[in-house]
This record gives structure tokens, C-alpha cells and sequence, in this order.
């Protein structure tokens, strides 16, 4: 992680430089007001998805790359070598600094724009949220035709991908986008999975005597609250909605174990 004295030094950086250069419009992260919502949205009605994950995403992105990007901002040689050393560790984007994720994105521009307009010419929806490559579209015809060429891109690019994450989903089967599941419908809602977790953490709440653990329990609920309320409006009269049945449950188990205690010999 970097010291706070060159963190403070990277803020500026992002503010005064980096904020300054656009990302690509299929660049879905790290600018104000993206979310994973937003991405998601950009591939509701469809049905086939293609989706990758590059792979060690920052640590691919060597100084020499971030030493163009100062340079084609127009700043001299020994500048953008000051600039990109600040930027850098070990000659490689760093987890953690201010500045790279917007580096990322900027560096990302170029094959951004090549797989968008790969996508745009067969009709597929295309964006990237970080390291999350996403391509969507109506007919698994539509996918095919991207998928060999998009790989090339990529590769040209200078990226590689986790070919163990790349996924193809087709017609029948749920999409799911930065966690989210897409519908054919157009609306984007929270996964199964992530509402049967927090199910599960009503029913431990309720269930749970021990106040301590109770605030615990509380604590993670309200967060993945916020998380669902940015998503789907409801969320937390639902999650009410389960607390009263987990309540009325709980004083009927009560009820009944004090009657069996009562007619006990």
C-alpha cells in the first residue's frame, strides 16, 4: 500500500490529470456515478452473454504503458518519467493507489473502442467494468461472431484473460452482470443467491438470543440493505416482511415448547 505521503501525492495526480481524460462510453468503472447497476442495465433484453475476466488486471499494465499515457497528454519525457514512477510498483500498476483505476481505464481506451465497434456491427451489447468483459445480444449467433475476434483483440491489446472464468450463457439460463441478475424484460435485480443470503441473515437475527450477536447480525443485514435498496426499491419492505414471519414463527415455537413444559409429569 502506498505511504500516506504519496497517496496524497496520487489524489493529485487523479485530480489534476487523470479526471480529466475520458474514458471510453463501454468503460462501466472508477467514474462518478458508475455503478454495477449501470452496467448491468446496458445489457437488459438480451438473452446470450459472453463474458470475461482479464486476468491479473493492474499488475499487467507495466510503466512503459502509463509513461505513453502522460506522454500523449503532451507532457515532456522527464515528466512522464516522474509521473509514471509515482503511479507505479515495481514497474507495474498497483492495487491500492488512487491513480489506478483511472489509468486502467485510460490505458483501456483503445481496445474499448475495437470491441465495441466489433459489438456494435453484429448488433451486441459491449462494456467493460474493470476486468469484467461483457458481451450480450438476442441470438447465440450474434455471441459466435464476436467471440473468436474479440479474443484476438484482447490478446493484441497487450491482456490476457482467465480462460477458467470465461463464461457462455445462453437462452434458459439467468445472466448474471457485476453480480446481478439481467431479465429479458429490461429490469435488473439482485441474484437468488445474494437474497437467500440475506434471508438467511433475518431468520439468525430473529432466532437469535444473544443481543450482542443480534447487533452483529443487524449490522451486516443493514449493509446488504443499502446494496439491494440501490438497486431494487423494496428491498427493505421485504426484508420487514421476513422478519414478521421469522417473529411469528419464533413465538410458536415458544408457545409450543411452554405447553409441552407444562404438561410434563
Amino acid at each position: 500500500c502506498p505511504s500516506k505521503t504519496l497517496k496524497a501525492v496520487q489524489r493529485w495526480i487523479l485530480r489534476s490529470i487523470l479526471e480529466r481524460v475520458p474514458a471510453h462510453a463501454s468503460a462501466m468503472a472508477y467514474y462518478p456515478g458508475a455503478t454495477p447497476k449501470k452496467n448491468a442495465m446496458r445489457h437488459a433484453r438480451n438473452y446470450h452473454m459472453l463474458a470475461y475476466d482479464l486476468k491479473d488486471f493492474f499488475p499487467s499494465i507495466g510503466r512503459g504503458r502509463v509513461f505513453t499515457i502522460f506522454r500523449a497528454l503532451g507532457y515532456s519525457d522527464h515528466v512522464c518519467h516522474l509521473l509514471s514512477s509515482l503511479c507505479t510498483l515495481d514497474d507495474r500498476l498497483p492495487q491500492g493507489a488512487p491513480t489506478s483505476p483511472m489509468i486502467s481505464n485510460i490505458v483501456c481506451r483503445k481496445m474499448d473502442s475495437r470491441l465495441a465497434r466489433l459489438a456494435g456491427l453484429r448488433s451486441v451489447a459491449y462494456t467493460r467494468y474493470s476486468d469484467d468483459i461483457t458481451f450480450t445480444a438476442k441470438t447465440s449467433r450474434q455471441i459466435h461472431r464476436v467471440q473468436a475476434l474479440s479474443k484476438q483483440i484482447v490478446a493484441e491489446e497487450g491482456f490476457a484473460l482467465n480462460s477458467h472464468k470465461t463464461r457462455v450463457v445462453g437462452r434458459g439460463h439467468s445472466l448474471s452482470v457485476t453480480g446481478l441478475a439481467v431479465l429479458g424484460d429490461g429490469q435488473v435485480r439482485i441474484t437468488r443467491e445474494y437474497r437467500r443470503r440475506i434471508r438467511a441473515a433475518v431468520f439468525r437475527s430473529v432466532m437469535e438470543d444473544d443481543r450482542r450477536k443480534v447487533r452483529q447480525i443487524n449490522t451486516q443485514i443493514r449493509g446488504f440493505e443499502a446494496h439491494w435498496t440501490s438497486i431494487e426499491k423494496n428491498a427493505r419492505a421485504v426484508t420487514s416482511r421476513w422478519r414478521g414471519v421469522f417473529k411469528r414463527k419464533k413465538s410458536k415455537i415458544r408457545a409450543t415448547t411452554t405447553a409441552s413444559a407444562s404438561s410434563a409429569p
